[in-house]
């Protein structure tokens, strides 16, 4: 737990390379260990993932979120919340990397599975909406990225933290669509 507290610690503080390898340092103990769970191991390397996202390291990245989601599937808890937002970070790294054809059908597939098993108002739901609106605004497909974020908008409680990503990425959408008085 000190570990993981510590790498935690290293990304909110900037020093990104050290919370890294603190990551790998959490997940080589946590293999080698007698009867760690499969699902704590991929939660581990799902934010390894996200440690090597953070410095570009997007090849290893992408990998790390693989065997994360890979690992959940040999469970049988490939609907679970675990899954479901390791899909969807993949699906956001996937688009950082310009690899948009990929991702767009990984955040189709976290929505539906979050939409399924976890509600269709559920706040989760709701970020990968937001997730995904920010990709179709970017690809130019306003439309549909102003639906998702709305759809974002509409579960979140007013106030909540995340409602401000999603009406700046609807803003900045209607801007290039010179829809100014909205």
């Amino acid at each position: 737990r000190a570990r993981s507290a510590r790498a935690s610690l290293l990304s909110h503080t900037g020093e990104l390379d050290a919370a890294v390898t603190e990551h790998r340092w959490i997940l080589a103990a946590m293999e080698s260990a007698e009867g760690a769970a499969p699902a704590d191991i991929a939660a581990q390397e799902g934010r390894l993932g996200d440690a090597l996202a953070d410095v570009s390291r997007f090849p290893e990245a992408e990998a790390a979120f693989r065997r994360a989601l890979q690992r959940i599937a040999s469970t049988g808890a490939g609907h679970s919340p675990q899954a479901i937002q390791l899909e969807s970070d993949l699906a956001e790294m996937l688009d950082r990397c310009g690899r948009t054809d990929e991702a767009t059908p990984l955040f189709r597939s976290a929505l539906d599975k979050g939409r399924s098993l976890l509600g269709p108002s559920h706040p989760k739901v709701a970020q990968i909406l937001i997730r995904y609106g920010y990709l179709l605004n970017e690809r130019g497909r306003y439309d549909e990225g102003e639906a998702a974020l709305d759809e974002a908008i509409s579960i979140l409680p007013p106030g909540h933290h995340d409602v401000a990503g999603a009406l700046s990425y609807k803003g900045s959408a209607l801007l290039k669509r010179e829809r100014l008085t909205e």
